[in-house]
């Protein structure tokens, strides 16, 4: 609701209600009491102000200073009706308006939160207050936050997080979560920015790699042999919690060492004794969580038969075999060759096959056993394990274990450990490094050896090895405020695979720039007050706020780049005023400049002609002698202080018998003396403005003979000597000081 203007007629101790909004303009006219009436401001307030009839606003109002948080903020104005003894009282309730004047502010802005895994869903975490000094239908409208694991709740001034999903650790990409929440009134924004740190527990026991364990040994194995490698992995996230501990059930031939998972022979073995063994074996973490798998050991009779097997490597060393990483399945990669005693045997009864089932298989090519692969291989999930080819002849076993190293092929493309960076700089700071660049690449070798590169903008360079993004010139915010980058990496492979990142470079300004003003020239009426005399232009190559300082503020006064005028000014006494204000910018006052306001005070026919010469009722003796036709009997002397038409006056005499006007000259205009001695003259004067003021004086004139006029002669001239010595010295100290008060007065 916008501030008004009202006119009325009061009565008795009447109260009138009005509005008006807060921040409304200081010199505002807020309203006009009855004018035939005299009021006087009984209330103490510096908010209002009572002058000629009519009320002024007369300081900020400021809703949320002036009162308390709620629906109505209202505040009363009481005037006594001149003359008092009436006892009339005049009273006013003004209610203040809000208005969307204050932006949300949250504390703190920014939140650092640290939330363990497995909270349990529904769980709240107080992060942040938040308020909005305006009233309900201004205050804070949304609260909003986008994010898959959590959800914000706005309840009496208080923000909380809400858990909306289950976290896992080990499932997430980053355990840094950056959140930012929006809140708006409708019309100003700000945020919260919420870094959450995810905290690992030891909810993952370690886990073996096969439920059950089927081995066959020879009987004759000797003490300390080692027959079995287990293996159990930990999915937790934090070191402490990965390390596993093993061991085994109670026996009295087998043990496993407890932080390696060797399995290794206590005691010697015999097939005619036992021949079958069940354990069981149990894989424990730091935090007491643990899994079982199940051994089957089953013992191989040594009887007379006799035969060896060697594994040859087609790729690799005697005892080790090499394979490229992608490899296809089915593919050869050694040769399996039997020996047998009896060479009357055949070693087509020979069964060979390997432990790795699933990564191995022993087929027959042309009468030759190789050994084939059963699927390809990821260097980057394994690089080194340990396999054996076992094969049976009538029952009984021979084996060969062959270490397997695979070769790393160049099929991972570097990856960037951030999706974007972003980084602020100042401007005018001179070349400097802004921030490192991380990738990372699974390769191995010059697979895995990075090469950083930036093209297309001159004021970047990147390190090629180690990935420092570096400024080589000075940045201008008022130039370019943000460079969106790209940077590319590259690995040492054949051929070279690469990635790239955007990178956004946001320039932050540091008002160095000085605002500066335009031609300013308002124009307003004489005896106008109270009044809005126009919008300041200034250029703000900085774009930030700006205020003014250091002014005739007992004058003017400038609100939000407006100004007014707070007092009337006569343009008799003072046509130009020249404002010097200082224009400042409010993050930084020291950059300034100084503004050149022109105000020019238009006039207006305020000021009544006065007719100087003949004074009013004067009485003017003149000797006989002077009444010749034709003749000048005086000048009259008149002033008007306004200017232009306003200044600009008509004279008439009355009555027009035996005289007349010659400009400002009072001419005889009778031929006949027989006319009488005394005569009684009117002189009108009235001025060509709008609407035009008069003004009238009456005076006489006397003729006397000229023997009279002889014996009188000296002191009717020693009066009309002084008084025109006295009435031109007049005339010239009025128009010495018209001039200098026309003058323009510079007000700084």
């Amino acid at each position: 609701m916008l501030p008004f203007l009202l006119l009325f007629s009061l009565g008795f101790s009447e109260t009138l209600r009005l509005h008006v909004n807060e921040e409304t303009p200081i010199g505002f006219r807020l309203l006009e009491l009855e004018k035939n009436k005299s009021y006087r401001l009984l209330t103490d307030t510096d908010l209002f102000r009572l002058s000629q009839g009519v009320v002024y606003v007369n300081n900020r109002i400021d809703r949320e200073t002036l009162c308390k948080p709620g629906p109505v903020c209202a505040t009363q104005l009481e005037f006594a009706v001149l003359p008092i003894e009436k006892l009339e009282i005049l009273r006013i309730n003004i209610t203040i308006d809000d208005i969307n004047d204050n932006p949300p502010i949250v504390k703190p802005e920014i939140v650092r939160i640290k939330i363990t895994e497995s909270t349990p869903l529904d769980a709240l975490f107080p992060i942040a207050s938040v308020k909005d000094a305006d009233g309900e239908d201004y205050g804070i409208k949304t609260v909003q936050l986008e994010d898959s694991y959590f959800g914000v709740v706005h309840e009496s001034d208080e923000l909380r997080l809400i858990l909306k999903r289950m976290i896992d650790y080990e499932r997430l990409d980053n355990t840094i979560m950056n959140m930012s929440i929006s809140i708006s009134d409708g019309y100003y924004n700000t945020s919260l920015s919420i870094i959450a740190e995810i905290i690992d527990i030891n909810d993952n026991p370690p886990i073996f790699e096969k439920e059950e364990y089927i081995i066959d040994i020879y009987e004759n194995l000797t003490i300390n042999t080692q027959i079995l490698n287990l293996k159990a992995v930990d999915l937790d996230s934090t070191i402490q919690f990965r390390l596993v501990k093993y061991s085994l059930s109670t026996n009295q031939y087998f043990g496993v060492d407890a932080y390696n998972g060797t399995l290794k022979t206590l005691k010697k073995l015999n097939y005619e004794a036992k021949r079958l063994f069940h354990l069981t074996a149990t894989a424990t973490d730091a935090g007491g969580l643990y899994s079982r798998t199940s051994i089957i050991i089953r013992l191989l009779n040594i009887n007379e038969r006799s035969f060896r097997i060697k594994v040859t490597p087609i790729t690799g060393y005697d005892n080790e075999l090499l394979i490229k990483e992608n490899l296809l399945a089915n593919s050869v990669v050694a040769l399996v060759k039997v020996e047998l005693d009896e060479w009357e045997e055949s070693v087509n009864n020979v069964e060979c096959f390997s432990d790795e089932s699933e990564k191995f298989k022993v087929s027959r090519l042309d009468n030759q056993l190789v050994l084939l692969t059963n699927t390809s291989f990821d260097r980057e999930f394994e690089e080194r394990f340990s396999s054996r080819v076992i094969c049976v002849n009538l029952g009984v076993y021979r084996n060969q274990s062959i270490d397997v190293r695979i070769v790393d092929e160049n099929d991972n493309a570097p990856e960037f450990v951030q999706s974007e960076w972003i980084v602020e700089v100042e401007e005018n700071i001179p070349p400097a490094t802004l921030i490192a660049i991380s990738a990372t690449d699974s390769d191995k070798g010059l697979n895995s050896e990075l090469r950083y590169e930036i093209y297309g903008e001159d004021c970047f360079q990147i390190h090629p090895i180690f990935g420092t993004l570096s400024s080589t010139c000075e940045f201008d915010f008022e130039v370019r405020t943000v460079y969106n980058l790209t940077v590319h990496v590259f690995d040492g492979g054949e051929p070279s695979l690469n990635n790239s990142v955007g990178v956004k470079v946001i320039v932050k300004n540091l008002l160095d720039t000085q605002p500066e003003c335009l031609d300013n020239e308002f124009r307003v009426l004489e005896n106008e007050g109270g009044v809005y005399l126009g919008q300041i232009s200034f250029r703000n190559p900085e774009n930030s706020t700006v205020f003014f300082s250091k002014y005739d503020e007992k004058r003017f006064s400038i609100s939000n780049e407006s100004v007014f005028l707070r007092e009337p000014i006569d343009r008799e006494r003072l046509q130009t005023v020249n404002l010097r204000p200082l224009i400042l910018y409010d993050l930084d006052p020291r950059v300034n400049s100084t503004c050149q306001l022109v105000i020019n005070i238009v006039d207006l026919n305020d000021n009544v002609p006065e007719i100087v010469f003949p004074s009013n009722d004067s009485t003017l003796h003149l000797p006989e002698s002077s009444f010749n036709r034709n003749r000048k009997l005086l000048s009259i002397v008149i002033r008007d202080d306004d200017e232009g038409l306003n200044g600009e006056i008509d004279v008439f005499l009355k009555p027009e018998i035996c005289f007349r006007l010659d400009g400002l000259d009072v001419v005889f205009d009778c031929s006949t003396s027989n006319i009488g001695d005394v005569f009684n003259l009117e002189l009108f004067a009235s001025d060509k403005g709008t609407p035009a003021l008069n003004t009238s004086v009456t005076f006489k004139i006397i003729r006397i003979e000229d023997a009279e006029e002889k014996e009188n002669y000296l002191p009717f001239i020693l009066t009309v000597t002084l008084s025109a010595i006295l009435l031109g010295s007049l005339i010239i100290i009025l128009v010495r000081t018209i001039k200098i008060q026309r003058k323009k007065v510079i007000i700084s």
